[in-house]
């Protein structure tokens, strides 16, 4: 249980951008067992954010490895693949993540920014469709409904997105 906590820790002081107090709370962990499977998962986070791709895609493999249906290693083996630059295998990355867990919005809000990004506007459009028929409120799937809009010439459509977009902020506070 102690494991679990700082591994669980040292993930929300990532999220809080306090990148050095995670890691030690991340050695920790790994320092009483080097296999803590949410303390590796929280060390590839914490290698995304140093720019350390290659190593993190080395941990996320490896625990692909011992859990292949667990969405969030496959969720961090796309991020770090996408940062590796190999593209189209980490929309299969992330195509596998909401496999085993369709509700995952991270997984599939990457898999949308990806897809806009290679301009592949028909696979971002049905991603975009999930996200707004589950989660109406999520204002980066409006913003990037109206991406999909504006691509189309749907110039009623971007307005309405980028209003949803700017009302979904809106309710955050």
């Amino acid at each position: 249980l102690r494991l679990e906590l700082l591994a669980a820790h040292a993930q929300a002081l990532l999220g809080l951008g306090r990148n050095n107090d995670a890691e030690r709370l991340i050695m920790e962990a790994l320092d009483s067992d080097p296999q803590h499977y949410r303390a590796l998962l929280a060390r590839s986070s914490l290698l995304l954010r140093r720019g350390n791709a290659r190593d993190a895609l080395r941990v996320t493999s490896a625990l692909i490895e011992r859990r292949p249906n667990d969405t969030q290693a496959w969720n961090a083996q796309a991020s770090s693949l996408q940062l590796l630059g190999r593209r189209e295998d980490a929309i299969s990355a992330y195509q596998r993540a909401l496999e085993f867990r369709a509700e995952n919005t991270d997984a599939r809000l990457s898999l949308v920014a990806l897809l806009v990004q290679l301009k592949r506007w028909d696979e971002a459009d049905v991603e975009v469709s999930y996200l707004r028929e589950n989660y109406p409120n999520e204002p980066r799937a409006a913003y990037y409904e109206s991406l999909v809009a504006r691509e189309r010439g749907d110039t009623e459509g971007v307005s309405q997105a980028l209003a949803a977009a700017v009302n979904g902020f809106e309710t955050m506070d």
